[in-house]
């Protein structure tokens, strides 16, 4: 019998790493754009925030920075973006922990019991 449950993990996070530069860079033009994702997404594509070269790279990309900084809340928005490298990777894997449960379930159960 197939089972019809949706799988509650997203798996969008298979397409990047961490990306540390990206992430900072997308989180400081969110900021400065005060959260118009409609004027993040052109300013990343026409700066090149992402560094690929087709479009739809680049909006796949996008598409996974967006979920991880809308993730955040602004006090960890800022540390990302003003912090040194330890702490944003820090900041950074807080998101992606934050945006896709299977990491979250992960790291909880297999990796904390290390």
């Amino acid at each position: 019998m197939m089972n019809n449950k949706p799988n509650p993990y997203n798996m969008s996070f298979t397409a990047g790493a961490a990306m540390i530069n990206e992430m900072r860079a997308m989180a400081e033009i969110y900021i400065d754009l005060e959260g118009d994702w409609n004027k993040v997404k052109e300013r990343a594509l026409q700066e090149n925030i992402m560094q690929k070269y087709k479009r739809s790279s680049n909006l796949r990309y996008l598409a996974l920075m967006k979920q991880r900084i809308e993730a955040l809340n602004e006090r960890e928005l800022k540390l990302l973006v003003d912090s040194p490298v330890a702490i944003q990777r820090q900041i950074i894997l807080l998101a992606i922990c934050k945006a896709h449960a299977f990491v979250f379930d992960f790291i909880n159960e297999a990796v904390r019991e290390a």
